[in-house]
């Protein structure tokens, strides 16, 4: 079975394969330049590719994300021997990119429903 990607969802994979990637690239790692990226790309994909459909899946991503962040589930991935690091700042960046999709997404559907007539 053959599926056609829209843009968006190109977009996306393409955003958040560059954070993975960048994220394992030292001079990159801890600088401004990837949340720069993930944010781009976010407000790309969010206003590209989010329907009304998704609402509710949004809102529980973004749920997620910030019960693990305000958990500290990022940073006890850093005491797993020789990738810890590496697994802490990956979970990080990309949870920073999908948050940044959710906000996009949530504050886009607010204003739908308030412009409803």
């Amino acid at each position: 079975m053959k599926k056609n990607l829209s843009l968006g969802s190109i977009a996306f994979l393409a955003g958040l394969i560059a954070t993975l990637v960048l994220t394992l690239i030292p001079p990159f790692n801890g600088s401004g330049y990837i949340t720069a990226f993930a944010l781009l790309m976010a407000m790309f994909v969010a206003f590209l590719n989010i329907t009304t459909k998704e609402t509710q899946t949004a809102i529980w991503v973004m749920i997620a994300l910030l019960l693990a962040g305000a958990t500290g589930v990022y940073a006890g991935f850093s005491q797993v021997p020789m990738i810890g690091t590496y697994l802490a700042n990956i979970l990080q960046n990309v949870g920073g990119y999908l948050t940044i999709i959710s906000v996009i997404h949530i504050i886009k559907s607010a204003v739908g429903i308030f412009n409803k007539k």
